[in-house]
Parts: C-alpha cells; structure tokens; sequence
C-alpha cells in the first residue's frame, strides 16, 4: 500500500482532469460532428461494457487492426503491450508473463495468465500457439482476476473474441507473401451469413507457409520451417425469441521443421571444439544443430494439433441473461530436438504430450444498470494430461566430453499423469449508489483436486526397451511416485468507482488470485527423494490498482492509467540446475512483488489521424527467495553457496524496467473512390532476465523496434493492398533463453526472433 499512497498525487491531479470540461461551447457545439473516437465494446467481465466503464488495466487490439499490423500470434502481439510477454519454451510449458510475473519452464506447471476463447477458459500454455484467425478483439486483462475467471489468473488475462456470424452475407480472402525474412505466404479467408432467418454460420480458413529465418549452416537450410492451417466453423441459432445457440469448432495443425536457437557467450574451449562445424557462438541467424541417433540425422520435428468444441445457450429472463457454456478441448504435441545444439552426437530430447479438458460454466448476469447489478454462476472443469519427456545421451566425444563409460550412453524416460478437477461458485454484485459512486464486490469459492504420477527409469538408447539402472550417467535416477491434493481458495475482490462524468471515472480495486499447487512433470531423482520433491504449493496474490480512464470524444482523446503493487505468496518457479542440462528445479519461492504504472493514451484529433502511446514502468522482484539455484558457472564470490543463492531483491525474469509503444496512422482521401494510408509503430524494451536464476549471459539487451506500413485502398473497403515492414531496424532479439552445450556455464543459447521482414498483403471484400 505504501507504493499507491506515492501515487495519490497523480491520482488527485487526474481527478481535476476529470472534472474539467473540454467540451466546445453550446455554439459550437451544434456545428460539431459525431465523435471522433469509437465507442470500444469488451466483454472483460462476462458482459458486453464500454472499455472507459471497466475498472480493470487493459489493452485492446481490434481484429482489423491485428489484419492491417499482419501481427497474426500472440509473440507479435506481445511486442506492442507494455508489460506482456509470450513465447515458446525449449520444453514444458511456453511463457506466457504478465508485469514480470508468469510460469516457468515444466510440464506439470499451469499459467499465471489464463486464456479465455469466446468464453472458454484454459490454462495450459500452449493454447498460446495457436494463430489469430478471423478475430474481432483480443483484449489484454493486467492483474489477478480471481473473482470472475478464478484459477490461473494471478498475473492477467488473455481474452480472445472470434467474429460472429452475420445477418447478411459477406466474405474476404487476405493473401500475404513475405519476401524477406521468415520467407513464404499465408493465405486467410472468412465466409459468413444467413442459411435462413433464425440460423446463421461463419467458416473461416488460415494457411501458412514459411521457410524459416535461422540459417543451420551444416543442414544448409532453415530453421523453424513450417505449415499451419487453421479452420473454424460457428453455426448461431436463434432458436427462439428468448434463446438463442452458438456452436463452436475450431481445428488447429501445426507442422516445425527445426527450432531457431543459437549458441552464444561460448567458452574459450567451447568454442574452440565447435569452431570446425561452422558453429561462431555469435547471436547472429546462424546455428549448426544436428539431431543425431547413432550417426543418423533424425528430424528435429515440432507438431502440434489442438480441437476446441463448444455450445453456447443465453436464454433472455425477466431478471437477466442465462448463460450456459459446455466447452470441450484437446491437443497433442510431438516436440523432437538436438539437446546439445552442436553439429556433434551428445544429447537429443522429446516430448510427447497429450491433454484433454472439459468444462461447464453456468451464469446468471443482470440485465441492465441499474441501483443493483448482478452476477453469479457455476463452474466445473476435468483435465487429464498425460507426458513422456525422454532424454537420449550418447556423450562419447569428441565434444563436450571425453569418450564416457556406456553408462553415459543411455534414454531416461519421465513419464506423467495428471487427473485434475476444478469446481467453482462465483459471483460479483455492484451497488450504484449514485450517479457518480458506485462499490462492486466479488467473490469466488473453488475446489480443486489433483492427482498426479511420475514415473522415471532408463531404457536402452534409443529404444523403449528397459535395462537396470546404471550406477552413474543419466540413466542412474529411477523412481515410481505417486500423490494427491485438494485445495479450498477463496478469491475476493472490491472496487470503488467514481464518476464525475459520464466519459471519466477513478477506480480502486483490491483482488486476490490464487494458482493451484501441482506436480513436478519433468522430475528426475532417486526414489529415496523423489516423493518430498514431486509436489509444489498453490500461488496466492493480494493486488491493489488505483487507476482513471478519462476521454473527451468530440476532440479525440483518450488516457486511461493506472498504478499496481502486487504481492505474490509461494510463487511458483522453475531453474535449470547448474550441474544438469536437462535438470529443472520445481519449488516456491517466498514472496515477490510487481508494483508499477502503466499508462496509455489515444488522440485523434481529426478523422485522418489516430496517435496511440503505451507505456509501462515495472519494478518485478523476488521479495525473498533465499534457497534459488546457481546460475552453471557461478562462483562463491557472485554469491553461490552450495550450488544455492539468494536472490532476494532481485528482479524478476521478463520484467523490463521501461517498456513502450508509439504508433500513428494518417489517411488521405486520393478521391470519392480511393484512400491512401501509412502506419508506423515503435516499441522500446529495457533490458530483462531470460531465466530465473538470472544468468548474467541471458539477459536481452535493452530495444527499438521499428513497423510501419502504406496501403491503398477503396473507401468502401472492397479491397485493400498493403506493403509492411516489420522490425526494419534489424533487432536481433530473444524471447527465451538458457543453458547451451558443454559444462554448466560454457555457453548459453537464445530463441531468436524474426528479424526485419517485409510483405505485401492485398485484402479483397467479396
């Protein structure tokens, strides 16, 4: 709380900001035209409210702009909001961080950022995989949303809307080819109207297909090549004057030849030994890793295939809507890489990884605003998660090691389970006391069971066939464990709104989130401590935000703020052992805090002209976590003790000091038929942690990143051509990085992102 009270200032002078009036005079106002800024709908809190009303720190990104920017995956989207983060993990779970906080790197770890698609929630990471497709909003939620969404939203939300069915007919195709870069094309088109006067449909298709952007300088091709197609169907039924029906299928085929990870920070020896592959341990596009079985090349292969199905009934009462959604949901991945990152035989990994989740959620929402408005429900959820996580070392030189004892040549094989079930009742009532006041109080009760199992023992190399135990090497850990628990949460959460106008309102809000405890998915430990380590503890946060969203439409502005401190009991966390490759240390950490000021602001001054800024200041620490592990290569002097240290007051991973977004766009009508339009965006990043153990070698160096795009286009909108260009200042850039080849601190690897790449994107209307 200390940290709010610092910024009641800023708060007091938003205040007078809010009750001043920009309007034009009585005059003028008869001459004035409608609004220059679009009212913006979300539905952040189960119900269809005008983004300046919500009392919650957001951002939104429109599906035309998502189109127009070609930002087609959250790893693009990330780069645009100030204090969000996705990407791709080398195993387990993909990152997915909200204001610094987020999961770490396991297969029995569940996010901190929840995902929520046309109302389903989920809370597996790699969800965040799949492409945005014929979308009309994403809305990014900050902070814990425990009353409302419940489990796995202690740090935010993604909420995702599809486009809807239509009343009339319509269709578009968006060819795009990319001639720089990640080489290839991506094709996306929609179909959408009425079978009669009460059914309607949309189909909507997505192809791609890229060449990659890393060079493997020893295959002589690209990494990260691949082929994704999406489809998604959604019939709506007006079934009668009250009910109405949504069915939802989505199929989502994913195909990766390689992964675009490079070896950087070398040791004098390490790079030495790999000099002759081709291999420069430099950050630069290139790498040279084989996966190799015996001397033969096996692909390293990423596929994953995902379904969702739901139904969606609201039945129109006398005291509010009914919402029923019967959601159902799979994927599989298939994940094959060279572990040791060198054109060498050392180590090679995989994951095979299959979850399955149910879920229904019935709701009661009030119908309008008025002295009191409502809301309560039920929520049920069942996941299974089954995961082999096996790795293959067959470490006989010449590099890393010496030629070893065959004890070193063998498969280590972890097998998991997980049953989980979630049951939840929720509900939130807000009090409008008067025009300008109003107190909304919420509260979520949830049980959650789990029972999980890990199995790991040694195979013969390469194979499934089971040998015993060897005394040493990778194979020597074998354990069969097996472990439940049963968490009671209670999740509440208060606001105070003040209204001095109708476009203007101060918030204070005050919420609790929790994480649910779970299972070590990639344990490796002998019997006699497999059990003790095999279970980690729930997540808990207490959250205060003082925010305002003040607009002033009829001169095109508006700035919306907000001040956070977050305080994060038992946060979950993953670590790379120092004395492992391929070891993650599962656990808890004391405490953390994410406090910060996030800001935002929109200006149109003239329908020609829309400016747009973002911007977050974070300070993310561990708050006490005293028992982390050594980054490989830590000494004493740098404080490692016993192959612990202690990064109390230290910040956390993903959490830049500043980070910001600037972009304009202008529109100039050619004549009545035609318009010509230009958009630029740049994003600045401080630097930031990759790993949680913070390894000096695995920080991302602080950013400027530069897009823009013209376009011309008809003004009825029947087709558009566009040519745009991303990351034109030529960052090279990291979203996930850890330990590479050879001993513990001999090198580091990076995930490399896009580098500047350029498209034409034409858009036609039919």
């Amino acid at each position: 709380m200390g940290y709010l009270r610092r910024t009641t200032i800023v708060a007091a002078a938003l205040g007078a900001v809010a009750g001043t009036s920009l309007q034009p005079s009585r005059a003028a106002a008869a001459e004035v035209s409608p609004p220059l800024l679009e009212e913006v709908v979300v539905t952040a809190r189960k119900r269809e409210e005008n983004l300046l009303s919500v009392p919650i720190s957001m951002s939104v990104a429109s599906g035309e702009a998502l189109q127009v920017q070609a930002i087609s995956r959250l790893e693009s989207l990330s780069a645009a909001v100030p204090s969000f983060h996705f990407a791709e993990s080398v195993a387990g779970n993909d990152q997915i961080f909200m204001r610094g906080v987020g999961s770490g790197v396991n297969l029995g770890f569940e996010n901190s950022v929840g995902q929520v698609f046309d109302g389903f929630f989920f809370g597996r990471g790699r969800y965040g995989r799949s492409l945005f497709m014929d979308i009309a909003q994403v809305e990014i939620l900050k902070g814990p949303q425990g009353a409302l969404i419940g489990k796995n939203t202690t740090a935010g939300v993604i909420n995702i809307r599809t486009a809807r069915p239509t009343a009339t007919f319509e269709s578009y195709l968006i060819p795009t080819w990319e001639f720089e870069g990640d080489k290839g094309y991506s094709l996306e088109g929609a179909l959408s109207g009425p079978f009669s006067e009460r059914l309607r449909g949309r189909l909507a298709l997505r192809y791609e297909d890229k060449d990659g952007y890393v060079e493997n300088v020893v295959r002589h091709k690209k990494e990260m090549a691949r082929q994704i197609y999406d489809v998604r169907g959604i019939l709506e039924a007006d079934v009668t004057a009250t009910l109405s029906a949504t069915l939802l299928y989505q199929h989502d085929d994913q195909q990766r030849d390689g992964r675009g990870r490079e070896l950087l920070h070398c040791s004098a020896a390490v790079a030495a030994a790999l000099a002759p592959t081709g291999e420069d341990c430099q950050f630069d596009l290139t790498n040279t890793a084989i996966n190799l079985h015996n001397g033969v090349e096996v692909p390293a292969t990423t596929n994953t295939q995902s379904d969702i199905a739901g139904l969606t009934l609201n039945w129109s009462t006398a005291i509010g809507t009914v919402t029923s959604l019967s959601g159902y949901s799979r994927y599989n991945v298939a994940d094959n890489w060279d572990g040791d990152l060198t054109a060498f035989e050392g180590t090679s990994l995989n994951i095979d990884e299959s979850y399955h989740q149910w879920s229904e959620e019935l709701r009661l929402v009030s119908n309008s605003r008025g002295p009191v408005d409502y809301m309560a429900g039920l929520y049920y959820l069942a996941s299974q998660l089954d995961a082999a996580f096996r790795v293959s070392a067959n470490l006989k030189g010449p590099f890393p090691l010496p030629t070893l004892p065959p004890s070193f040549r063998v498969t280590n094989n972890r097998l998991f389970g997980q049953d989980s079930e979630t049951m939840a009742v929720f509900g939130q009532v807000t009090w409008n006391i008067d025009p300008q006041w109003s107190l909304t109080l919420g509260l979520r009760a949830t049980r959650e069971e789990k029972k999980g199992h890990h199995h790991e023992f040694p195979t013969a190399l390469y194979t499934d066939t089971p040998i015993p135990p060897p005394a040493g090497g990778p194979g020597a850990n074998v354990h069969d464990v097996s472990a439940k628990r049963t968490e009671d949460q209670i999740t509440p959460n208060a606001i105070v709104q003040w209204r001095p106008h109708k476009d203007r309102m101060i918030y204070f809000s005050v919420s609790q989130g929790f994480k649910g405890g779970g299972f070590d998915g990639m344990l490796s430990a002998p019997q006699a401590t497999a059990q003790s380590r095999f279970v980690y503890r729930d997540e808990k946060v207490t959250a205060y935000e003082l925010g305002g969203k003040f607009a002033f439409p009829d001169i095109g502005v508006e700035i919306s703020t907000a001040a956070f401190d977050s305080k994060f009991k038992d946060l979950q966390v993953s670590s790379l052992l120092p004395g492992d490759g391929t070891l993650f240390r599962v656990g808890n950490a004391a405490s953390a805090i994410s406090k910060g000021i996030e800001a935002n602001l929109v200006l149109k001054p003239t329908r020609s002209l829309r400016l747009s800024a973002a911007a977050t200041y974070l300070k993310a620490r561990y708050d006490r976590y005293q028992d982390a592990p050594c980054y490989g290569g830590q000494t004493a002097a740098t404080g490692c003790i016993g192959l612990f240290q202690d990064l109390s007051g230290k910040p956390l991973q993903y959490a830049p000091t500043w980070k910001a977004s600037v972009d304009g766009q202008y529109v100039w009508p050619l004549n009545h038929n035609l318009e010509f339009s230009w958009f630029a965006r740049l994003d600045y990043s401080d630097s930031y942690a990759l790993t949680t153990d913070l390894d000096p070698l695995s920080f991302q160096d602080s950013y400027v990143k530069v897009d823009s795009s013209l376009a011309i286009e008809a003004a009825d909108g029947k087709w558009r051509v566009s040519i745009i260009g991303q990351n034109l200042t030529n960052e090279l850039t990291t979203n996930f990085g850890n330990t590479g080849a050879g001993p513990p601190g001999a090198s580091v690897f990076r995930f490399a992102e896009p580098p500047r790449s350029y498209r034409l994107q034409a858009r036609i209307a039919f």
